[in-house]
Order: C-alpha cells, then sequence, then structure tokens
C-alpha cells in the first residue's frame, strides 16, 4: 500500500479484514475517506471509533454476519 496505512485492523478467518480508513502516514489526512460503498476486494471499511471498537470489544472466533 505504499504511503498508505491503516489505524486499526482486524482479521477474518476468509482472509478479509476490518479497518479504518486509509491514511498517509503521519500526516493525519485520509488517502480515501468514504464508507459505505464497496472500494475494495473484500474488506470493510468503517470509522476509526467502530474499528476501534470491534478490535477492543470483539474476541477472536466472534461470529461476524454481513448483510
Amino acid at each position: 500500500y505504499g504511503s498508505r496505512f491503516y489505524q486499526l485492523i482486524s482479521y477474518m478467518a476468509d482472509g478479509n479484514k476490518i479497518h479504518t480508513r486509509p491514511d498517509y502516514k503521519k500526516s493525519g489526512k485520509y488517502v480515501d475517506a468514504r464508507l459505505g460503498r464497496p472500494l475494495s476486494h473484500g474488506c470493510i471499511r468503517t470509522t476509526d471509533s467502530d474499528a476501534s471498537f470491534i478490535y477492543n470489544n470483539c474476541k477472536k472466533n466472534t461470529k461476524v454476519v454481513i448483510y
């Protein structure tokens, strides 16, 4: 991903991830701040607060239902 990175990443069994919006290292500016539409190959992009909640509260093997 070059100079982009994610603040929080939670991994799912199928190899996809739940993660924050990508931003540029150290600048605090988003690479792409869009949410709510298909933008990747299966990952789920969330707000920073939602990603933080999932990362801190969902234990390993928590069932995730996507619809």
